[in-house]
């Protein structure tokens, strides 16, 4: 509990600071961390100086600066390639005004090279980035170089203990930069995989998903006895998409669908598939149930319900629902744009039930009535001529026993 409170808070802080992931890009993040940390840090300078006497006017502007950039590149769409650089020309002057003035190679400058150069490689791109990348070499190769000429311009510590300090004050800042810098990082790689797991969960069962990233090369491929399977499709579809616009009767069916979702996540079992207007879900694949059969009966008799209450982009829909419960086989097809399917005599029955069903009605075969007879008030249809199947005995799903049906039910 209070490390997951301690991650809520630093995701918090990153996120008033850096912005959101889901808005905000990862190098946008890292500039405006760059920025502000680049901002406070000149401000320290600025006041550190000014305590022990030495005119530091250079960082108080860098200060002011950095901050203007900071609020420019955290509150504006479009960033200008000037406030892209800024940190690195405020850096440059900075090293520039204060390498003699602090031991040159030997003292703490060198050591805020790393903050423009991380920052180089991670917000700029191409040549730009090369371009920077060497400025910043050449700019400590020359510096280091003049050192060598003039030494006389060197300014050293008064004395050890002082150059140690320095040392440690300025690692410490680095660090904090550090620190900032790969939580930025770290937590955009948490978001974008929970972004990637939650869209993979969306496109298969979490148990196959799981398995497949753990396994990348594994064949997902399962066999089921008792499973039922649904298919649900809206009647006069073709004539009813005929009258309306792409964009409405897009939004109907993904209002429909998004409908049917939810009840099967409240019925806790599988969407497998779309095809068109047609709705495909199982229970008992991949995830174990008993009840496969009852869940669907439910479900059914909901998707019913919902859509004799309730309109759909102004239209009143009439549903044909077919339900069968036997074996399958199931599993992940294809590599790119893979899915989870199920197939088997089962899965081909219980598409008939729903293509030679009428509207209005969910249609059963035997081996689902006998499933839920005992619980569920079905009406014999007697026999129907079933392409590939011949005749068969059907039962259309009336609603659920109460317990004086019970009591007549046998």
């Amino acid at each position: 509990m209070v490390t997951e409170r301690s991650n809520n808070l630093f995701a918090s802080i990153l996120n008033q600071i850096c912005g959101r992931p889901s808005h905000v890009a990862v190098q946008r993040q890292l500039l405006n961390w760059l920025t502000l940390f680049s901002s406070v840090i000149s401000l320290l300078v600025a006041v550190l100086y000014l305590i022990i006497g030495i005119p530091a006017f250079w960082a108080g502007s860098g200060s002011v600066a950095c901050l203007v950039a900071y609020l420019v590149v955290r509150f504006r769409r479009t960033v200008p390639l000037p406030i892209k650089l800024m940190p690195f020309v405020i850096y440059l002057l900075a090293t520039t005004i204060t390498w003699f003035q602090r031991d040159g190679i030997h003292g703490s400058i060198p050591l805020f090279v790393i903050v423009p150069f991380l920052t180089v490689v991670a917000i700029l791109e191409g040549r730009l980035r090369a371009l920077m990348i060497g400025l910043i070499i050449v700019h400590i190769v020359c510096l280091t170089y003049l050192q060598s000429i003039f030494p006389g311009l060197l300014t050293p510590y008064p004395n050890v203990e002082i150059q140690h300090r320095d040392l440690f004050f300025s690692s410490c800042l680095i660090a904090l930069f550090g620190i900032g810098y790969m939580g930025v990082l770290i937590y955009n790689l948490q978001q974008q995989q929970q972004q990637i797991d939650s869209l993979l969960y969306n496109i298969l069962p979490i148990s196959v998903a799981k398995t497949l990233q753990q396994h990348p090369e594994r064949t997902i491929a399962h066999y089921f006895e008792n499973v039922s399977i649904l298919f649900a499709d809206i009647v006069n579809f073709t004539p009813l998409s005929s009258t309306l616009t792409p964009v409405r009767l897009v939004s109907l069916l993904n209002e429909l669908f998004s409908d049917f979702d939810g009840l099967v996540t409240k019925y806790g079992v599988e969407k497998v598939k779309t095809i068109g207007d047609c709705y495909m879900i199982a229970a008992g694949a991949p995830t174990l149930c008993t009840k496969h059969a009852h869940a669907l009966a439910r479900l059914a008799l909901e998707m019913q319900q919902l859509v004799q209450h309730k309109q759909y982009q102004g239209h009143s829909l009439t549903l044909r629902i077919g339900i069968n419960s036997g074996r399958v086989v199931a599993g992940v097809i294809g590599k790119n744009k893979f899915t989870y399917d199920l197939w088997g005599d089962a899965v081909n029955t219980a598409s008939r039930m729903e293509s030679h069903s009428t509207g209005g009605v969910i249609q059963l075969t035997t081996a689902t009535y006998e499933l839920i007879r005992a619980e569920f008030i079905c009406q014999p249809q007697g026999q129907i001529v079933v392409k590939g199947k011949g005749e068969m005995d059907v039962w259309y799903l009336v609603g659920t026993r109460t317990p004086r049906d019970y009591a007549t039910a046998f």
